[in-house]
């Protein structure tokens, strides 16, 4: 007989949860690296979990998989980490490249967190678009170079040490006027990856 004084702890990594997803999905993994450009090796190692992949690669799956990317994460206990080395007492948990703007998560398990932190790092004269959560709010803190931001067709021309603040997000545009990288501190709550 089972009882709760028995109870043993499940293990759920990314891997179980992306197989899971993708077989309810009935979708093999060649016709998910197709859809999302994962390789399939990379895929498999995944679901075999000898390996995490990359921020890049999960918001890819999700996209596919039509599900917030934070139901990949779910009841996972994998911890991320893509970062070499930990920096005082900001641990960089993931990270993402998308062309023109590299991400970097600050904290561990994002998803059971109540704000989301992060740093976005924008190549000289790159540009990129943010499509958040409608409700979310998001603090903006210039660390490095001249950014403008398109929001709700309004420019805001921030230089280092200026700070924004956006409430009930929608989507918006952060272009680097510099010819040397932007970099941004970012806090958005709700977490939504």
């Amino acid at each position: 007989m089972y009882t709760s004084s028995m109870k043993k702890e499940i293990k759920v990594s990314i891997g179980n949860n992306l197989q899971r997803l993708r077989t309810q999905r009935r979708l093999s993994l060649t016709e998910l690296s197709k859809q999302s450009g994962v390789q399939m090796a990379t895929l498999s190692r995944i679901e075999n979990n000898k390996m995490t992949g990359t921020l890049e690669s999960h918001m890819a799956i999700a996209k596919v998989l039509d599900i917030p990317l934070s139901e990949l994460y779910e009841h996972s206990s994998d911890p991320i980490d893509i970062a070499s080395e930990i920096k005082s007492a900001v641990h960089v948990d993931t990270s993402s490249h998308t062309g023109q703007a590299y991400y970097e998560i600050l904290t561990k398990n994002p998803t059971f967190k109540k704000m989301l932190p992060l740093i976005i790092k924008i190549e000289p004269k790159g540009e990129v678009e943010e499509n958040p959560v409608s409700g979310a709010e998001r603090f903006l803190f210039v660390l490095e170079g001249e950014v403008e931001i398109l929001y709700q067709n309004q420019p805001y021309k921030l230089k280092k040490n200026q700070t924004l603040y956006l409430e009930n997000l929608i989507k918006y545009t952060i272009k680097n006027l510099k010819d040397s990288p932007a970099k941004i501190f970012c806090v958005t709550t709700p977490v939504r990856l």
